[in-house]
C-alpha cells in the first residue's frame, strides 16, 4: 500500500497529515522538552538534529511502504502543531505499534485520546493486518488511560529497552457473520 501526501485523517478537532520539508523544526521542538521525552528513553535527552532527520526519513519510508506512519498532528481550529501520532512497524515483530507524543502545553485537552481512537478505527480500514499493539511506560498512567479509551486491551507488563512498560493490543473487530 502506498501513501498519498496530505491529510490522512481528520477528526472534530485534529488533522493528521504527512510531514513536509521544513518540519524538522517542529519535531525538534517537540522532542527538546524533557517532559515529552520522559517515558520514551532512559536518557530522556533532547533529540539531536541527526535523530530528527533520521526519524523523519524513517516515517517517510514507512508511509511510502505501508501507507501508515507517525503523522504530524495539527489542531484544526488554527492549524497549530501539537504533536505526532500514528503507526510504525516494530522491528522485533513486524507488528504495527500505535504511538503519540503531544507537546506539553496541549496535555489535558483530550487530543491524544481523540487521535488514538480515530487512528485505531482507521487502521483496520487501510490495513489488512488483524491487530496492532501499543505500549506505555509503567509510570505513565495518562498514556495507559489513552490506550484504554481507544479500546485497547492490556496484555502484559514487562521490560522494553530496559524500561518498565505495559503492553496493549487491539484486534480487528469481527464482522457480524463470525
Amino acid at each position: 500500500m502506498q501513501g498519498r501526501p496530505g491529510n490522512f485523517l481528520v477528526t472534530d478537532r485534529l488533522s493528521l497529515r504527512t510531514w513536509e520539508p521544513g518540519d524538522e523544526v517542529l519535531v525538534r521542538a517537540l522532542h527538546s522538552d524533557p517532559d515529552v521525552n520522559r517515558y520514551l528513553s532512559q536518557e530522556n535527552a533532547p533529540w539531536s538534529d541527526r535523530r530528527v532527520v533520521r526519524r523523519l526519513a524513517q516515517w517517510a519510508a514507512e508511509w511510502e511502504a505501508d501507507g501508515l506512519t507517525k503523522f504530524k498532528l495539527l489542531r484544526r481550529a488554527d492549524n497549530v502543531f501539537i504533536g505526532r501520532a500514528g503507526f510504525s512497524r516494530l522491528p522485533e515483530s513486524g507488528e504495527f505499534e500505535l504511538g503519540y507524543s503531544i507537546a506539553r502545553q496541549y496535555w489535558g485537552n483530550g487530543y491524544a485520546s481523540e487521535a488514538a481512537i480515530a487512528l485505531a478505527l482507521r487502521f483496520f480500514e487501510v490495513s489488512d493486518m488483524n491487530s496492532f499493539v501499543a505500549f506505555a511506560h509503567a509510570e505513565n498512567v495518562a498514556s495507559q488511560r489513552v490506550l484504554e479509551k481507544a479500546g485497547m486491551r492490556f496484555e502484559r507488563a514487562g521490560p522494553y529497552h530496559d524500561m518498565p512498560f505495559r503492553f496493549y493490543r487491539m484486534d480487528r473487530p469481527r464482522s457480524g457473520g463470525e
